[in-house]
């Protein structure tokens, strides 16, 4: 019970960042920032825009991993629930 337990505070740390301000604003610029930047590109900038999109992947992948942890926080809680009933 105690990895279901690590799981569900984990999962709370989680959900609390994703509700940050703070980290809200911070993908919300840094997304615009960066379709900003690729419409800014000229036709010749074939590696501009691939960093950009290098970027962008890599931005989500890190809310992807919050939110599956959060996800996963869940899940546990859950599982803890329908034990303890």
């Amino acid at each position: 019970m105690a990895k279901i337990d690590e799981e569900s505070q984990r999962g709370a740390k989680a959900e609390a960042v994703l509700r940050n301000d703070i980290f809200i604003e911070t993908f919300e610029v840094l997304e615009q920032a960066y379709i900003d930047a690729w419409k800014n590109t000229d036709q010749d900038q074939t590696e501009e825009r691939e960093r950009i999109f290098r970027l962008q992947h890599t931005l989500n992948e890190v809310k992807s991993h919050i939110e599956n942890v959060a996800l996963t926080g869940r899940m546990a809680v859950e599982t803890i629930e329908t034990a303890i009933r």
